[in-house]
């Protein structure tokens, strides 16, 4: 029940008839109990991890500002009502995300992309 979001501004180029890029900043927002889910480390779950030879102490995440990147995307129409769409993303993970030691083992840079087919429906009333 925690409350996430993205915000992000982006440079849009239309370079040929039925083609959009962009491009641009991206800053990723978590509260408190979203950041403490998914980077926070309760006692217990310290406990239980140090029983089973693991190294995570306990940690407790706050909320605010948890990665800061860039998109770069497309879109591209092939007709009318279909569409290719494809991005990819650099992240870099701040404040409780990057501190956490559920992110230690890895990257505090985060790479992300996707691809994706679009179809537009119309709805006549």
């Amino acid at each position: 029940r925690g409350l996430a979001g993205e915000a992000g501004a982006d440079l849009i180029l239309r370079p040929a008839a039925g083609l959009m890029l962009s491009a641009g900043p991206r800053i990723q927002y978590g509260n408190a109990r979203f950041s403490g889910t998914y980077f926070g480390v309760s006692a217990a779950e310290a406990a239980a991890n140090a029983a089973a030879g693991g190294t995570l102490g306990a940690y407790d995440a706050r909320g605010g500002i948890l990665g800061a990147g860039v998109e770069i995307g497309m879109r591209y129409a092939i007709s009318d009502v279909w569409g290719l769409e494809a991005a990819a993303n650099w992240t870099r993970l701040q404040n409780s995300a990057a501190n956490s030691p559920v992110t230690a083992a890895g990257s505090r840079d985060q790479y992300t992309v996707r691809v994706g087919l679009t179809r537009r429906f119309t709805l006549g009333f």
